[in-house]
């Protein structure tokens, strides 16, 4: 009778740690990206003059080898000392994306620091810059927008009205072309978010 209650106990604690394993990690967000410097102070001074981030106290022990800084909702950049290997990012490779309030305001501000950057201009026409820090970790800005499908809408607005007024001659709207013109492009720019999804838009 003993061994079949300690054998009923081992089966039932079984299926109990059985039924607790979760289903995924439970990945609730991301804490911090840290990045491997070979200069603390230069680094330091770089995300902060000149990404413009936020500092976070270090404990005095470690301020020589380590820099830390707030991204914004509980999350970091952690900076650490002790790089002996060269950094090779690329755009189409290993890189980190920021939001910026004006691409434009962000373009003159690394003109204005001789700061070496390349500028395209994405599938759906929105423009980025990508710039490396002191060390080459690639950083790649675009410009933050409430709702991209609203900067589609009024973009494609201002190519119709563009393009009707090229070909009536007029200011004004009187028949179906600016429309046609305008469900046009709205239409096109479905299509490549479409073929973006798909990793496709490259033959575009």
């Amino acid at each position: 009778m003993k061994k079949l209650f300690i054998l009923f106990l081992i089966l039932t604690g079984s299926n109990l740690m059985a039924q607790e394993i979760p289903a995924t990690l439970g990945f609730a967000s991301l804490n911090h990206l840290a990045l491997q410097v070979k200069d603390i102070p230069a680094s330091v001074d770089f995300y902060k003059n000149t990404i413009g981030l936020t500092p976070v106290e270090v404990p005095d022990s470690l301020k020589a080898i380590r820099g830390w800084f707030s991204t914004g909702n509980g999350q970091m950049i952690h900076l650490l000392a002790g790089r002996t290997t060269p950094i090779v990012n690329d755009k189409n490779g290993s890189h980190f994306a920021i939001f910026v309030n004006s691409i434009a305001g962000a373009e003159k501000f690394l003109t204005a620091r001789k700061i070496v950057f390349h500028k395209q201009v994405r599938f759906d026409g929105a423009v980025q810059i990508y710039f490396a820090d002191p060390d080459g970790y690639l950083i790649e800005m675009n410009e933050k927008r409430s709702d991209l499908r609203l900067h589609h809408y009024y973009g494609c607005m201002r190519m119709a009205v563009k393009k009707y007024l090229h070909i009536s001659k007029t200011p004004i709207i009187k028949d179906g072309i600016f429309f046609q013109l305008f469900r046009n492009c709205i239409k096109k720019q479905f299509f490549i978010r479409i073929l973006h999804t798909q990793n496709r838009y490259r033959y575009i």
